[in-house]
């Protein structure tokens, strides 16, 4: 069982100190703060207190679907727990845990309907985003089945694409207006309202960012990379080419129509070390964005894949076609 980090342990002291900071009588501070104290220096030095804060909690670990214990424990130590919610009439949203990379944010929300509701249809959505300073580029929701499909609670992982890291702000969740649909269905009204939940980003970014000035060949046409940021969810891709324009239309040409199957339009290959290669397909797991300037040129892609990324065992990246060797520890 990995211990926490020296980050993970200021976090946890805040956190600590947040929870008693509407208790201000000065008569008590002195006992209060060496009482904390204590607690803290205990806490952080038992296994199993690292295991309850920063386990992955079961929705997300079902969403995510780690392969292995290692790989799993390796996304708990980067999870942040925050259990803020937020209620009105017309139900309670928790924001329960928060995990996250450079550019894709998952948030782990369960939302409870006033009784008589039933929240049993297989999708739903909210209204609304995650502000956090930074642009985000839209929001995701994948309802989560748990135990009782027919009562008024339910689990969502909401997934927030964004242009710059924001690990370590503050953020406001702002929703509203609860949608929902069954498969092949479109959306409907279910429950109006909204919520808003603060809370700390502190979890901690599992990204690792290369920075490149590599040319590469697209559909003929000369697109320079300039960073490949990689963790076990995403692959993110920045670059830029005068011609944005030409290198679409030929993609969209190459691939469209397209299906879940497809290829991407920008095709995406992860080269494993031990031989192994996995594609990005069409329709890949929540959270994957492409954004084009025509104007500047800029290209930001946000990739994921249908399973976790295997990030410490990566040989080598495949972009339209160019092996893109990656630096080995």
């Amino acid at each position: 069982m990995l211990g926490p980090t020296d980050l993970q342990k200021q976090r946890m002291l805040r956190g600590i100190r947040e929870k008693h900071e509407r208790l201000r009588a000065p008569r008590h501070k002195m006992l209060r703060t060496a009482l904390i104290a204590a607690v803290f220096c205990i806490l952080i030095g038992t296994s199993a207190f690292a295991a309850v804060s920063f386990g992955l909690m079961d929705g997300l670990r079902t969403f995510l679907q780690p392969a292995t214990p290692e790989q799993e424990e390796l996304l708990a130590q980067g999870a942040y727990v925050v259990n803020k919610r937020d209620s009105n009439p017309n139900g309670t949203l928790e924001v329960k845990q928060v995990i996250g990379d450079s550019n894709l944010v998952y948030l782990l929300l369960e939302f409870t309907a006033p009784e008589g509701t039933v929240l049993d249809l297989d999708g739903y959505r909210f209204s609304g985003s995650l502000d956090a300073g930074q642009q985000t580029t839209g929001a995701g929701f994948v309802k989560i089945a748990d135990a009782d499909e027919n009562d008024n609670h339910m689990t969502l992982v909401m997934c927030e694409s964004t242009r710059e890291p924001i690990a370590g702000k503050r953020a406001n969740l702002t929703l509203s207006d609860l949608e929902g649909a069954n498969v092949g269905e479109e959306y409907q009204p279910i429950l109006s309202g909204s919520w808003s939940v603060s809370f700390p980003l502190d979890f901690e970014d599992c990204s690792v960012t290369y920075p490149m000035t590599q040319t590469i060949p697209v559909e003929g046409y000369d697109m320079t990379l300039q960073s490949i940021s990689v963790s076990p969810l995403s692959v993110t891709l920045r670059a830029n080419s005068p011609y944005t324009r030409e290198i679409m239309q030929s993609l969209d040409e190459k691939y469209a129509p397209y299906s879940d199957d497809s290829p991407r339009w920008f095709p995406v290959t992860i080269h494993y070390a031990d031989g192994s290669t996995e594609t990005a397909t069409h329709g890949v797991r929540m959270g994957s964005t492409s954004e084009v300037n025509h104007l500047s040129g800029d290209i930001l892609d946000i990739i994921t894949f249908d399973s976790l990324i295997n990030d410490k065992a990566i040989d080598s990246i495949e972009i339209c076609g160019t092996v893109i060797e990656l630096p080995q520890d």
